[in-house]
């Protein structure tokens, strides 16, 4: 599922009876909505905890953008702290888009379209390494595609996993939790490589 400013492929922790084995899966629309709203939070976390506090007051008859800036303004005078313009579009932004949700179209309709898999820019998959080691492994379609392709990249796991750590791949930003992983720059530092793979421990929870 693309949304816009990330893509989240589903994915699953394999079945311990399975090593080495992923498990493919598209996500539905809740999914997409639960691992955009987990990487909003994340970013509005990262430029300060204080705004994951905030509450959008949609009590107004039409609340827009403007009563937002409005909000903020009121509760925290943004405008006597010295934020750089960029960091501030984005505070209003993330505190807008985490409270909103607009659905286009109609919830009755419904459309297969054929998969030309040749386009995909890229695929992903988990490999159980051992009873509790666990590898994701992004692959590009090509150098070009996995240099260019700078959208954080999401998965949902079929399993629960607790006592977690990320093991190896740090430098690409990951985030785990105990049933998603998001990988913030899914950029190859080495310009020639198709292929990241981020190593990480977790217990299953059947």
């Amino acid at each position: 599922v693309n949304r816009p400013g990330i893509l989240f492929h589903k994915s699953s922790v394999p079945h311990p009876a399975r090593p080495n084995q992923s498990i493919p899966g598209r996500l539905t629309l809740a999914d997409a909505y639960f691992l955009h709203q987990a990487c909003m939070t994340y970013n509005l976390k990262s430029i300060d905890s204080r705004y994951l506090e905030f509450k959008f007051d949609v009590s107004d008859d039409d609340p827009c953008y403007e009563t937002i800036v409005e909000q903020l303004e009121k509760q925290y005078h943004l405008e006597n702290e010295s934020i750089d313009d960029k960091v501030l579009e984005q505070i209003y932004g993330l505190c807008y888009d985490r409270d909103t949700f607009v659905f286009y179209g109609d919830p009755a309709f419904i459309a297969k379209l054929y998969e030309n898999k040749n386009k995909e820019l890229l695929t992903t998959k988990f490999l159980r390494i051992s009873e509790t080691t666990h590898q994701f492994i992004i692959e590009y379609k090509d150098i070009n595609a996995a240099q260019n392709f700078s959208l954080p990249i999401g998965n949902l796991f079929t399993n629960r996993i607790h006592d977690y750590k990320i093991l190896h791949g740090f430098e690409y930003e990951p985030i785990l939790t105990d049933n998603f992983l998001i990988i913030l720059k899914p950029t190859p530092l080495d310009k020639q490589s198709t292929i990241i793979k981020i190593d990480f421990y977790g217990v299953l929870l059947n």
